[in-house]
Order: structure tokens, then C-alpha cells, then sequence
């Protein structure tokens, strides 16, 4: 039986693959019917082949002119394009501005911009803009600094538990912006979340340096704020894990403050162990007595306020009902009948102008009369006697030790509360104002020349966790605006960075009160700056025009290098292949016409007039290399007569490369107008030619297919003539047999 595999032969037929697999021929005849029909088919594979190779050589045309295209619009669009990245067309690329200064410094800088008028600048920075920030620290547990961005929330291991509220979530609002995050949220996630907020404008962050959070607004300088609300859990607010209480801190707020700290007023606590703003005293027997509605009563130390309280509203002779409420902090005393109530004081200090019940003695006018915030601390006894609601520890040696502003305190136990104040506040260092206030129970420590106020507790508890004077350590900063002195005006903004007559300020340090006080800045024309983009376009214009031209000059081998058949491509390698496409693509662009006549429009709108001067190119320092040097045809720059031109009149120079538009006359158009028009003409034209080769290709792919349609009908007709043969054949072969068996019997 003959072989189907022809796919050696130099000219083997598209259609072998598609029906001899399906046929079985030559059965009879011994003939190889694949390579006969091949043979006898040859003519119309031919005309594929030829169809083929005309295709295959428009698409490569089309890829040449879209790369021609593709590489003209790169130079339009960022040169010749007001949006280009290096646009010649751009005020700033022939407006620059370079700033000098008498001493270097890090200070201050500034910045130009095209509009920038040239001058001197002296500048003395007498503060910086700083925005309201409020900052923990210590917060882990132990000062371990175990705190992880990369862990969740419940791993998070503070030295104030984190406790989640319903819902296992914790939720708090800053600036008004309410945020919620589960116990599964990461640290980090949720300091994202807030730091991306618009409406909260923080930036929130945590240090392992300091072990604390740093809350700060994001802008406003003396107008900024931070509001913090907690609403559920303990992120924030009393027992903070996060270590930052609620509040408001700005620029009239930069302090720390507490409330309730002292241990107020229990019924069910002794009269000596409670705190009254005004201490309770006894008298030698250790005994308060006082009447009221002229029944006498007298009571020891040891005595709960509870049964005093019982005592007096169960005797019918006082008449009276007296009783303690914590909302009011205060005593009320009313009569069971409606008559006045008389009282007088007889020993202690339970009742009377400095009485420590807050209820003076007499007749009432009405049948009551009540007293209010009446617990608290007294200033004159001294620390080891004060009754905090969180009790007072000091170190070792019996001291209590911090710093406020980087200065260190340290006061021994039996100094009076008043004593500790009065030298904080006598502290020029420390820079702050620290009260008591009994109508809050709490204490403030506010800056006294605004700015921040910064605390750390180093032994003892007055400060930091479980602190006896309820304030955390920590930092709060109240927003400042820039203060800076510009040639002797004095200027305030919010920000350290600020444009003032299209100057650019960026402060980084105060000056006032150093050795270079006041910095002196100059503002010139940088005509370098210009020289370079001049030089870096004419670069990039030789460039193209370079890879343009090698494809005019590029020798056309199409007549040697036909584009390769399916057959041929069969027997050879893939580096061959690619080898000979080389080949055959080379010199499709060879003496175009149309090309040759852009190029030379290019070039020759570097030597008209332009944008109305009536100058050209080389009276700038632009020309052409000469025939002789290795960069023959090419465009030269001489930097040095550019910028000589560019001082010399910069104006000219700016006109004659972006005077007029597209539109305007030849002559008024600048040179980047002008590249831009014969461009863009000729994109027109590229456009227009690929889609007529688009075109023919679309038709080769007609006319392939009726080529194909006929090979495959030529094919089948010769095939079905082989196999009416072999049919015949078939018969004969039968015929002769049945002869030769009929022949044998008779000679049997």
C-alpha cells in the first residue's frame, strides 16, 4: 500500500491533511495516489502560495507604517503636546527659577515656580506649625512594648486590659467620625481604617519607643483639634488601654485634666476615713457634736456616717430627714413638718463656715437645706494623708517622682499638696499651670505659653497607670501656626509649608534666637534648566529622524527574500525562520516618497522664520553637522550660544519655539507649532494608508479562501477518479481469480 506522509514535499499541498487521512487508496494499483493528486494540484497550491505571500508582505507593511506612527506620536506627545512629560510648550520649561542662600542650612527652604518673580528673600522662622496631637506612652503591660501591629486586637497584651463591648467590638469617634472594630480586627487594619478617614483627619500611630499611641489632626496648625469620644469598650475614656482619655485637645485645650480622684464621700465608711473638700475635724475626745432643732447629737470617729444618718432621721425630737446624695456630692437636711430647720454646731467642724457637711449653722428660712460637692482633696495636708480613690504609693525612699515638659520633680511624701503645686508652677522649665479643683475633684495641668504639655511618671503613682491624680503619662500638643518674618513682614499660616507670591516656603526648624537667625535667599532665572530641555528635544529629534531614515536607506531584499510558504517553513528551524524574515522585511520602506518629503519637513522647520521674529533655529545655536562627521544630516546644539541668547533677550527665544497655534501662518507659528502641524498632517496620511492596507489584507483573505474552496474541490474530483479506478481494478482482480480457479478445476 502506498505511503500518506508528504509532508517532505518542498510543495506540499494545503489540503493533504485535510481528506488523505481519510482516504485509502492505491490499494490495487501499488500507486502513492497522495503525491499524485499533490502533483496534479500543484498550479492551484501555487496560487495560494502566492496569495499567502502577498498577504503576509501587506501585514508586515502595516506593522512598519503603525511603528512609523507610533514612534512620531511619541515625540509629538511629549514635546510637541502642552500635557507632554518634557513639553516644549510649557511656560515652566523656559521659566525656571534656581534659589541660592548665604549659609546651608536645613532650617528653611524655598522654592520656585515659573511665575516666580526674580529677587532677595530674607527669612527668620520664630515658630513652626504644629497640628493638635495627643500621645500615650507606657501602655503595654510591664512597659514590655509587646504591642504588635500584626496582632489582633484581643492579642494585644496592655497594662489596661482591652475590653470589648457588646457585640465583641469596640467603638469610639474621632472628630464626630464613629468607628467600630471587632476583637478579630489587627491593630494595624484599624489604624488604617481611622488614618484613611477624611472626615476623622488624624493619623494615628503607635511607637515602641515611647510604648503609646500618638493621635494628630492632619491640618489647621492653631485651628486644629482632636475630639475623642469613647462609646463602647475601654479604648479610650476611664482605665484607657490605649492610655489617652476623651476630651478636646486644640490650641486653647493642650492640657491634661482628671475628675472624681479623691475617695468621696461612702455612707458606709467611718467619719475619719472619709475626704471631705474641707477635712472633718474632732475634738480632743475625738468627737463631732452638734444640735439640730435643739436636740443634741454627738458622735466618735469611728462612727459609719450610715448610722449617724440613721440615728438622726429616727429621733421624733429632731424632726428632720438628713441624707447623702452622690449625684450632688452633698447632705439635705429637710423637716418632717414643714417648720425651719436650726442648726448649731458645738464641737469638730461638722457644721459652720468651714464646716465639712458644707451646711452653715441657723434657722433655715424654709424647711430645707442641702449642700453640694463637698468631698474632696485638701491642699494644705500633705500627700501620705490625702484619701485618693486610687491609693497613693510612693517608692522606697518615700518620695514621688515625674517629669512635666522634661523636667524632673521629686517630693517626699510629707509635702503639702499645695507646696508640690507651687513648685511646678514656680518652674520655668516645666511651663505649666497645675491645679486642684474641688467642684470637679480633679486636678488640670495646662501650658502656660501654649504648646504642648508632656508628662512621665517615674516612681511613685501620683501619674501613669492607676494614677492617684487620675492623669496618664503622655503628650498633648495644642495646635500652633507657623510664625515667620519674610523680609521683615511678619507671615502666620497653618501650615509649615505655605506659597506666597508663587514662592514656596517649607520650614523645618525655628531660627530665631541661633547663629543664623535670619537666612538670606536669592531667586535667578535658571537658564540651565532651559538648555537642558532644548537639548534633551533636539536629542530625541535625532533620534527618530534616525530610525526613520534607516528605514528609507534599509536595502530591499523582497525580491530575494520572498515571505516563506507553509511548506518551506516545515523544513527549516525557528532560527532559520526568523533569520530569513530579516531578511524579507528589510527595505519595505525604501525611497518612500511620502516619508522622504515629512523628513524633510521637519528638518527644514528648524532653519524658516518662526513665531514672528523672523529668526531661525541657527541663530540660537541649532545647525546641522556636516557631511563629513560621523553625525552627518544630524541637528547640533550649541549649549553655550543658547543660553548666551536666552540672557540675552529670553523673550525672542520663547517666541521661536511656542509663538502662535496650530492654525497661525507659517511664519508666526513657533517651532513646536510648526512640528506639530507637519506632524499631525501626516498622521492623518498614516492613518489613511494603514487602513488601506487593512483593507487589502481583509481582501487576500477573500480571494485565499475561494483559492481553497477550488484546491478542494480539484482534489476531491482527481480522488474520486483514483477510486473509480481502484474500483475497476477491484472487478478485474475478481474476474481474473475466479478464471484462473474456473481454468484449475478443469485440468483437475
Amino acid at each position: 500500500m502506498a505511503s500518506v506522509n508528504s509532508t517532505s514535499a518542498a510543495g506540499a499541498n494545503s489540503y493533504s491533511t485535510r481528506y488523505s487521512s481519510n482516504r485509502l487508496t492505491g490499494m490495487f494499483s501499488n500507486l502513492d495516489t497522495d503525491a499524485l493528486v499533490q502533483a496534479m494540484t500543484s498550479g492551484q497550491q501555487a496560487k495560494i502560495d502566492k496569495v499567502k505571500q502577498q498577504q503576509t508582505k501587506q501585514g508586515w507593511l502595516e506593522e512598519t507604517w503603525s511603528s512609523v506612527q507610533k514612534t512620531i506620536n511619541t515625540f509629538q506627545n511629549t514635546y510637541a503636546s502642552v500635557t507632554g512629560s518634557s513639553s516644549m510648550l510649557k511656560t515652566a520649561t523656559y521659566y525656571s527659577y534656581k534659589v541660592t542662600s548665604d549659609v546651608t542650612t536645613s532650617a528653611v527652604s524655598l522654592s520656585a515656580s515659573s511665575t516666580t518673580a526674580a529677587g532677595s528673600y530674607t527669612v527668620q522662622v520664630d515658630q513652626l506649625a504644629q497640628n493638635a496631637s495627643i500621645s500615650s506612652s507606657n501602655i503595654s503591660a510591664g512597659g514590655s512594648g509587646d504591642i504588635s501591629s500584626g496582632k489582633t486586637l484581643a492579642e494585644l497584651n496592655f497594662g489596661n486590659a482591652l475590653k470589648f463591648g457588646s457585640g465583641g467590638n469596640i467603638s469610639f469617634s474621632i472628630n464626630g467620625k464613629a468607628f467600630t472594630f471587632s476583637s478579630d480586627t489587627t491593630l494595624q487594619s484599624m489604624l488604617n481604617t481611622i488614618n484613611n478617614d477624611t472626615t476623622a483627619n488624624v493619623t494615628m500611630k503607635y511607637s515602641q519607643l515611647t510604648d503609646g499611641f500618638t493621635i494628630t489632626s492632619d491640618s489647621g496648625g492653631a485651628g486644629s483639634s482632636v475630639l475623642i469620644r469613647n462609646i463602647s469598650g475601654n479604648a479610650f475614656g476611664t482605665n484607657s488601654a490605649f492610655g489617652i482619655e476623651e476630651g478636646i485637645i486644640s490650641a486653647d485645650t493642650a492640657a491634661f485634666s482628671s475628675q472624681g480622684v479623691s475617695s468621696g464621700i461612702s455612707t458606709s465608711s467611718s467619719l475619719a476615713g472619709l475626704s471631705f473638700s474641707k477635712a472633718l475635724q474632732f475634738d480632743d475626745d475625738g468627737n463631732i457634736s452638734f444640735s439640730i432643732n435643739d436636740k443634741t447629737f454627738t458622735f466618735s470617729a469611728v462612727t459609719k456616717l450610715q448610722d449617724m444618718l440613721d440615728q438622726i432621721n429616727a429621733d421624733p425630737d429632731a424632726g428632720v430627714t438628713m441624707s447623702y446624695s452622690s449625684v450632688t456630692d452633698g447632705f439635705t437636711i429637710q423637716s418632717t413638718g414643714g417648720d425651719p430647720v436650726k442648726i448649731i454646731n458645738i464641737s469638730g467642724n461638722a457644721f459652720g463656715d468651714d464646716g465639712a457637711f458644707g451646711i452653715a449653722e441657723g434657722t433655715t428660712s424654709g424647711d430645707v437645706v442641702s449642700s453640694s460637692n463637698i468631698s474632696g482633696i485638701d491642699t494644705s495636708a500633705n500627700l501620705s494623708s490625702l484619701s485618693f480613690a486610687k491609693k497613693l504609693m510612693s517608692d522606697a525612699n518615700g518620695n514621688f517622682s515625674f517629669a512635666i515638659n522634661g523636667k524632673t520633680f521629686t517630693f517626699a511624701k510629707t509635702t503639702t499638696l499645695q507646696g508640690m503645686l507651687d513648685t511646678i508652677n514656680s518652674d520655668p522649665d516645666a511651663k505649666v499651670h497645675m491645679s486642684y479643683d474641688s467642684a470637679t475633684d480633679g486636678f488640670t495641668i495646662s501650658p502656660t505659653s501654649g504648646g504642648s504639655v508632656s508628662i512621665q511618671n517615674i516612681s511613685g503613682n501620683l501619674f501613669g497607670k492607676n494614677s492617684a491624680f487620675g492623669i496618664p503619662e503622655g503628650t498633648r500638643q495644642g495646635g500652633t501656626d507657623a510664625v515667620v518674618s519674610i523680609n521683615g513682614v511678619k507671615v502666620t499660616r497653618d501650615s509649615n509649608e505655605f506659597t506666597i507670591d508663587n514662592v514656596t516656603y517649607s520650614l523645618k526648624a525655628v531660627t530665631k534666637g541661633t547663629a543664623n537667625e535670619k537666612i538670606n535667599f536669592s531667586v535667578e532665572r535658571d537658564y540651565s534648566a532651559t538648555t537642558n530641555a532644548v537639548k534633551t528635544m533636539v536629542d530625541a529629534f535625532n533620534t527618530m529622524i534616525t530610525s526613520l531614515t534607516t528605514l528609507l536607506n534599509e536595502k530591499n531584499n523582497s525580491a530575494d527574500y520572498p515571505p516563506l510558504t507553509d511548506a518551506q517553513k516545515e523544513s527549516m528551524t525557528t532560527e532559520q525562520i526568523d533569520a530569513w524574515n530579516e531578511k524579507a522585511k528589510s527595505g519595505l520602506l525604501r525611497h518612500n516618497m511620502q516619508l522622504e518629503s515629512f523628513i524633510s519637513n521637519l528638518k527644514n522647520a528648524f532653519y524658516s522664520p518662526l513665531g514672528g521674529t523672523g529668526m531661525n533655529m541657527t541663530s540660537i545655536g541649532i545647525t546641522t553637522a556636516s557631511y563629513f562627521d560621523s553625525n552627518a544630516g544630524q541637528l547640533v546644539l550649541d549649549t553655550d550660544e543658547l543660553e548666551k541668547a536666552l540672557k540675552n533677550n529670553p523673550d525672542q527665544v520663547v517666541a521661536m519655539f511656542t509663538n502662535g497655534s496650530s492654525t497661525s501662518a507659517s511664519s508666526d507659528q513657533g517651532l513646536m507649532y510648526k512640528l506639530r502641524s507637519i506632524m499631525s498632517n501626516y498622521d492623518d496620511t498614516l492613518d489613511d494608508t494603514i487602513e488601506t492596507s487593512q483593507e487589502k489584507i481583509s481582501s487576500y483573505e477573500s480571494d485565499l479562501s475561494d483559492l481553497q474552496d477550488k484546491l478542494d474541490s480539484l482534489a476531491s474530483r482527481y480522488y474520486a477518479k483514483f477510486s473509480a479506478m481502484e474500483t475497476a481494478l477491484s472487478k478485474l482482480n475478481s474476474q481474473a481469480s475466479y478464471i484462473s480457479q474456473m481454468f484449475g478445476s478443469t485440468s483437475g
